[in-house]
């Protein structure tokens, strides 16, 4: 996903030309749209394979301190990534690079669902793994929900939420001006 997003960048930067007069700016959607799908592809797999154990009752863990730290370093690592990748995103306005913090703070979430099932399986709770699959299905669907409404809306221009009654607002305060009949707004 990070390499799609990589590529998406670089091409969604060429300048607008003769056959791409608003640029390549949707390239990031289209991109985020995939990332979608391979999220809610991971969600599908992930939900299977917990309650498949959970069904056959299938709890093999191999615990070990090494383990734990893994998951806590992947806490920290995801936390910083999405963080810096959401300021990027908002400053520059980019779709892929905002699919890509989703993504890492779903992956930060679902990391804090996994110590915890470790946790518990190290308390003898060894269907807890399984669970916390559960709880980490959940955070990536959520995060897939979000990105898929979030890149349809780019892919089929939305306006900006209260962009249409600002600039309403703003026209129908200008003197001679008796009403706006239509106004198209899209991002750009």
């Amino acid at each position: 996903a990070t390499a799609l997003t990589l590529v998406a960048v670089k091409v969604a930067d060429k300048p607008a030309d003769e056959d791409h007069h608003y640029g390549h700016a949707k390239a990031e959607s289209v991109v985020a749209l995939v990332e979608t799908g391979m999220l809610f592809g991971i969600t599908a797999w992930v939900a299977y394979e917990a309650i498949s154990r959970l069904l056959e009752g299938a709890h093999e863990i191999e615990l070990s301190w090494w383990l734990f730290a893994i998951v806590i370093a992947s806490i920290i690592i995801d936390y910083n990534r999405s963080n810096a990748l959401r300021k990027t995103a908002e400053k520059t306005s980019s779709a892929a690079l905002a699919a890509d913090a989703l993504h890492f703070a779903a992956d930060m979430w679902s990391s804090f669902a996994v110590l915890i099932g470790l946790t518990l399986v190290w308390m003898g709770f060894g269907f807890a793994d399984s669970l916390a699959a559960l709880v980490v299905a959940v955070f990536v669907a959520r995060a897939a929900w979000q990105l898929g409404k979030q890149t349809l809306n780019n892919l089929l221009d939305a306006a900006p939420a209260g962009a249409t009654a600002q600039i309403t607002e703003i026209v129908e305060g200008v003197n001679g001006v008796l009403g706006i009949r239509q106004l198209r707004v899209r991002p750009a």
